[in-house]
């Protein structure tokens, strides 16, 4: 139960995420008041601050369940996933330097997660 709460988390934020940035490409956001209230009131950025508020309620959940230690580096790999799925629905390149990137998050993640 305890890991379908830390996934459930990262998933919830990262879909919070993408709907967000869906919405700010759809927004034409300036440094005005009026275009931020017009943004932060969008369905769609309205929907991804929402999601975000329940997958902090969820995090809350994960916190109580799992070392801290254990816990926020295995959110890390939201950004791993964030780094596919970017280039999937917003055409986001992938360099060398991101792999790199991923490729450490992921050692560090495992190298955590290994109990002696």
């Amino acid at each position: 139960m305890r890991y379908i709460l830390l996934l459930s988390s990262i998933g919830i934020s990262l879909i919070g995420q993408f709907t967000l940035k869906k919405g700010i490409l759809q927004s034409s956001l300036s440094p005005s008041f009026i275009s931020i209230m017009q943004t932060l009131f969008s369905p769609l950025v309205m929907a991804g601050i929402s999601l975000y508020i329940v997958s902090m309620i969820v995090w809350l959940f994960v916190v109580q369940r799992f070392p801290l230690s254990v816990a926020y580096p295995v959110g890390a790999l939201g950004y791993v996933i964030v780094v596919v799925v970017s280039s999937i629905f917003f055409n986001e390149a992938i360099t060398v330097q991101k792999i790199v990137a991923v490729g450490c998050i992921i050692f560090g993640v495992v190298l955590l997660s290994v109990q002696k």
